[in-house]
């Protein structure tokens, strides 16, 4: 800041100067450029903090914008898991389980969740067997031909089996309610695909073989016709499949809300048809049981997952 010590005339003053705001002090020099010198800082201090300021407003306004958009954006229609299985979304809500026939009838509110569009096939599971190593080999294994029946559903695991797989994937399996959610969807529909009766062209059933990766089950994406309101595949025939829930006949009065089944048991809860029933028996509500050790010839899986947003 160049300051007048005495007065002088523009014209004294060199060219290379005149665009300079000069301070002319009056009274006590120190004191008056002093004086100066502390408002000059204030103004700039005060333009500096207004600056930071707003600043800090607009920062405020997008990281608000981006919580928001992060918690209540809308999730995924589909997203690949772990195991490069494709998964679809299940949207929070209520729904109609049971019929009072295998079941009584009553709404159910579940959470949104992940379930897999298609039924685990014996190529993925050869990769949870390569990569774990220690886990068993299904019923038949050796008996089936990876190139040829690769896309078909894995049958002949033990409920640990399944739910081993869930677990190295990152996933889960359904609960019984979950399963039956996205199999019939949240309007009480008979089969997956509706009310009309059970055709090859909706589902894998009614089939006689010797062996089920030979003239049995059907590979898991070629029904889309039979598929469920959000998407998922084979919920009705080709393979039955393990939920994680412990088989009860009856049901606690007022467990509506995210319900898990008992909370022990001898026996887990099998659901749909598998590959050789008749076709009566591939309603959505459905249900079966067998000991968790069992492994049979029409009994696969699919996982499940939680969606946090």
């Amino acid at each position: 800041m160049p300051v007048i010590l005495r007065p002088t005339s523009l014209e004294q003053i060199p060219p290379y100067l005149k665009s300079v705001t000069f301070f002319e002090p009056e009274g006590d020099l120190a004191a008056s450029v002093a004086d100066q010198v502390y408002r000059i800082a204030a103004t700039r201090r005060r333009t500096k903090l207004k600056k930071m300021a707003v600043m800090l407003v607009i920062a405020s306004i997008i990281c608000a914008g981006a919580y928001g958009y992060w918690r209540f954006r809308e999730p995924a229609a589909e997203i690949i898991g772990q195991d490069g299985a494709v998964a679809v979304m299940i949207p929070a809500g209520n729904f109609v389980m049971g019929d009072d026939l295998e079941s009584p009838l009553r709404q159910i509110y579940l959470d949104s969740f992940y379930i897999d569009k298609y039924e685990v096939t014996l190529s993925r599971y050869a990769k949870f067997l390569e990569a774990t190593g220690g886990a068993r080999l299904p019923q038949g294994w050796r008996q089936s031909n990876l190139e040829s029946a690769g896309a078909l559903p894995v049958v002949g695991v033990d409920w640990h089996d399944a739910e081993a797989y869930c677990r190295w994937a990152g996933k889960r399996l359904p609960t019984e309610s979950e399963w039956e959610k996205a199999a019939r969807g949240g309007d009480g529909r008979k089969f997956p695909w509706g009310s009309e009766d059970p055709t090859p062209a909706h589902a894998n059933f009614g089939k006689s073989a010797d062996d089920p990766y030979s003239g049995g089950l059907a590979p898991v994406e070629n029904r889309p016709a039979g598929k469920s309101p959000y998407g998922a595949h084979d919920m009705a025939g080709n393979a039955s499949e393990w939920v994680s829930d412990w088989f009860a006949a009856g049901f606690v009065r007022g467990d509506v809300r995210n319900p898990k089944g008992p909370e022990n048991g001898t026996a887990k809860v099998i659901r749909g048809g598998g590959w050789y029933d008749p076709p009566e028996r591939l309603n959505s509500s459905r249900r079966t049981h067998a000991s968790p050790t069992t492994r049979a010839d029409d009994v696969g899986f699919r996982c499940a997952k939680g969606y946090r947003p």
